[in-house]
């Protein structure tokens, strides 16, 4: 008899620690979902426009804006904000006033700030060959012009000098 008490009571003692391991993680998970449902996002300034708009369907801009600002929202702050979500589609502005799209805040996008290079200036320049005697021509009038660099400065505007200086650079291999 002994060896069948004592298999009853072993038995008995796995279910008690087997209960109390269920009792333990049942406390477990409601202080998991406790935790989960206590557990406030700390409201930024977006969420908290968002919140607001959301509270108050039909606003008008300016009056969110004044409304916020009382409550210690910097109106600029605001206003870019309310702008950025209406570019984002989470809020729609029709006749001044705004009303809430999307169900749950979520963080805004960055917007990457595109700086654009100012343009080159382009010219395109075609040469025009000459056959024949106009080609002689031509070299003629090169032999025949002034060779000193001074005149030919004297000839050509700023652009065109920087044009020419850039080109000899390139051809003379400067740095």
């Amino acid at each position: 008899m002994s060896g069948l008490r004592e298999s009853l009571e072993a038995a008995l003692a796995k279910r008690a620690a087997e209960e109390q391991l269920s009792l333990t993680l049942n406390e477990w998970e409601e202080d998991d979902k406790a935790r989960s449902t206590a557990t406030v996002v700390q409201a930024g300034v977006t969420q908290s426009v968002f919140n607001f708009l959301k509270a108050n369907p039909h606003i008008s801009k300016k009056a969110a804006i004044t409304a916020l600002d009382r409550k210690g929202f910097n109106p600029g702050s605001t206003r870019s904000i309310m702008s950025h979500m209406v570019r984002e589609g989470m809020v729609r502005s029709t006749d001044g006033k705004l009303l809430v799209i999307a169900d749950s805040y979520t963080p805004l996008k960055q917007t990457k700030r595109v700086v654009v290079a100012p343009r080159k200036e382009v010219r395109i320049v075609t040469k025009t060959t000459q056959l024949g005697l106009a080609s002689l021509k031509q070299s003629e009038s090169v032999q025949t012009q002034d060779a000193k660099p001074v005149s030919l400065l004297d000839t050509l505007s700023v652009r065109q000098a920087y044009a020419l200086y850039v080109e000899l650079k390139t051809m003379f291999g400067g740095n």
